[in-house]
């Protein structure tokens, strides 16, 4: 990916509108399950790929959770994060990384968190790059999203997500435990949420098995 993806040129404003729309309410979802991923395993460090403006880390307990860095493409959407959260995550680190082509600049983590990064990224690439920042008890948590037949890029009249449509790739949960197995990390968990528009996420959770 280049400085042409069009996740570059979409505002944190319409994402944000898009994606917590009551007919889409993948914004709300990916919040809940990051919580409840952090209350499962109570990282010490925590990577969040995609972080956006950091939806979700409202439910990061800095006592518990002490270093949290967050990596996304989009230099603008890291300020918005920025602005929310420094004050309230005194071990935020913020980095602007396109994860397909450059170094992940992060150091080993407890949990990384992929929520819908694979849909437009080239799976075994990243999934090589991840697995090096994990440390060996970690965990690697991933959402994927499930068209069942349905557009990729819902309807909510934001036209500037459509350029989206481009380079989205529908992610299928039994290839990517495949590419994860490569490198010696074994799927330990998966769960299924549906949506109000009939689309769907699958939730899978990764460990090293190979120390």
């Amino acid at each position: 990916m280049s400085l042409l993806n069009p996740w570059t040129e979409i505002p944190i404003e319409d994402y944000e509108k898009h994606m917590s729309d009551p007919g889409v309410y993948q914004l709300q979802t990916l919040s809940a399950i990051l919580k409840s991923k952090l209350y499962k395993f109570k990282p010490s460090s925590l990577a969040v790929l995609g972080v956006g403006s950091g939806n979700g880390l409202e439910h990061v307990d800095h006592l518990v959770t002490h270093e949290v860095y967050g990596i996304d493409i989009n230099e603008s959407y890291l300020r918005a994060c920025e602005n929310r959260y420094q004050k309230i995550l005194p071990g935020l680190h913020l980095y602007r990384c396109d994860i397909q082509t450059d170094a992940i600049p992060i150091p080993k983590v407890q949990m990384i968190a992929c929520n819908l990064i694979f849909e437009y990224v080239h799976a075994g690439t990243v999934v090589d790059k991840i697995c090096k920042k994990v440390t060996a008890e970690g965990v690697i948590s991933v959402v994927i999203q499930n068209n069942n037949g349905i557009s990729s890029i819902s309807k909510t009249g934001i036209k500037s997500l459509n350029s989206l449509g481009s380079i989205f790739r529908e992610v299928f949960i039994d290839d990517l435990i495949s590419e994860f197995d490569r490198v010696g990390f074994q799927e330990t968990e998966q769960d299924e949420i549906e949506l109000p528009n009939g689309k769907s996420f699958t939730i899978a959770d990764f460990k090293n098995i190979v120390f």
